[in-house]
């Protein structure tokens, strides 16, 4: 996800076709990892929760950077709908820094 950001914001600064094609490549990775985090934590239902939290952030997140590909140039509202894409990227690493979190504390459990 944050490297679909930069790539995008980088893409939709400069113009350069380059980023473009980089942005678009991230999406398969964006679910691949995903799918992976979700099959990780599935045997916890705390984290279960926040993995649910997270994917709907996460889809809608892919869905404002292919509207904002699309609405670039010809939309007045440009500017509104990425501080909109903003704001769902903070809740994205929310997720997933609680995310990290648990496991981290899990972690910390096992070991001991």
């Amino acid at each position: 996800m944050v490297e679909a950001d930069a790539t995008q914001s980088r893409y939709l600064i400069t113009g350069e076709l380059t980023y473009k094609k980089n942005f678009e490549a991230t999406f398969p990775k964006a679910d691949s990892s995903l799918k992976g985090v979700g099959s990780l934590t599935s045997d916890n239902l705390n984290q279960k929760a926040h993995f649910l939290q997270l994917t709907k952030f996460v889809k809608m997140k892919l869905a404002l950077h292919q509207q904002n590909l699309i609405l670039h140039q010809s939309h007045s509202h440009f500017y509104e709908d990425l501080r909109k894409n903003v704001v769902v990227m903070d809740d994205c690493r929310f997720y997933m820094a609680k995310m990290r979190e648990v496991e981290r504390m899990l972690l910390k459990l096992r070991v001991e």
